[in-house]
């Protein structure tokens, strides 16, 4: 419950949101047109600064290959796989994000850090590498210099790490639906480390994301990624939405796949079983097959 706000004398003073007199307290402005339009410009100015170069992107590639053919080549049947996850491997980076990467094995056992380990650091461009055996997920982080003896950016290396990719995989997901949730994640992003809320000891920037996520389905931005291979997301699919949170047996139920959320049956205190199928022959206003978006 406390809110880290700074003060002009680079103070971080810890404030609780219960106690109104801690805060200051004021109404939204009424936006005029051309301030929504100024608004607009600074957020794509802000967006675009994450955007990876054409270069910087290159780097990455190169690395990666560099990675993958050493770690080939020295490990005996290693036959493994390199591949990006977090805000490099859905887009949200900048040329000094940092690298994060899993090493994933075509063969019967997981790839051993150790021995990857003992590949980068004699891989020329990877300096400071480091093991850290004993973190909560142990990973390999080094510096990556290009040949002209500049430090591009810092690396991660993990090994089978399927729960990162399929966390990058979600969000990109989402990313794909909307333009506005990439604007949105980004800015929040900036936001939360100017104000040193997002970090390891708190909330992380993967559980930040799904809070904005979760804010964006709340605002019928986006639909939640769980029921979309069930139901038509039109404006009947949001009326369910609502009525369904208000049961969490509902929820349980259409999230672990005994039922859909056409046929669920909703807890109404007017009708306990009323069931709210959707319009036959309706077109929807929106639908998601595979991952194209239709009337998006």
């Amino acid at each position: 419950r406390l809110i880290k706000k700074h003060h002009r004398s680079e103070q971080i003073k810890y404030l609780d949101p219960l106690r109104v007199n801690n805060l200051s307290l004021t109404s939204m402005p009424k936006w005029s047109a051309s301030m929504l339009q100024y608004l607009e410009g600074r957020i794509n100015n802000v967006c675009a600064l994450y955007t990876p170069s054409n270069a910087n992107s290159n780097d990455v590639s190169n690395l990666v290959y560099r990675i993958k053919t050493a770690v080939n080549s020295k490990i005996p049947n290693a036959n493994v796989n390199i591949k990006l996850y977090g805000s490099r491997g859905y887009g949200l980076c900048n040329d000094s994000s940092d690298v994060d990467m899993v090493i994933t094995s075509g063969g019967n056992s997981a790839i051993s850090l150790e021995s990857v380990f003992n590949v980068l650091r004699r891989l020329p461009g990877c300096r400071s590498v480091v093991h850290l055996k004993h973190a909560h997920s142990p990973i390999i982080r080094f510096k990556y210099f290009n040949r002209q003896n500049q430090f591009l950016f810092e690396c991660d290396v993990s090994s089978e790490n399927r729960l990162g990719l399929e966390k990058t995989q979600l969000i990109s997901q989402y990313l794909k639906f909307d333009p506005r949730v990439a604007k949105v994640l980004t800015m929040v992003k900036v936001w939360s480390k100017k104000r040193q809320i997002a970090d390891s000891n708190t909330l992380n920037s993967y559980g930040l994301t799904m809070m904005v996520i979760a804010f964006l389905i709340s605002r019928k931005v986006v639909p939640p990624l769980q029921l979309i291979n069930s139901a038509y997301v039109d404006r009947t699919f949001w009326s369910l939405h609502d009525y369904l949170l208000l049961s969490s047996e509902s929820v349980n139920a259409v999230y672990t796949g005994k039922t859909v959320i056409r046929k669920v049956t909703v807890p109404l205190s007017m009708d306990w079983g009323v069931v709210f199928p959707f319009l036959a022959g309706a077109q929807p206003d929106y639908f998601y097959k595979g991952t194209d978006v239709y009337n998006w």
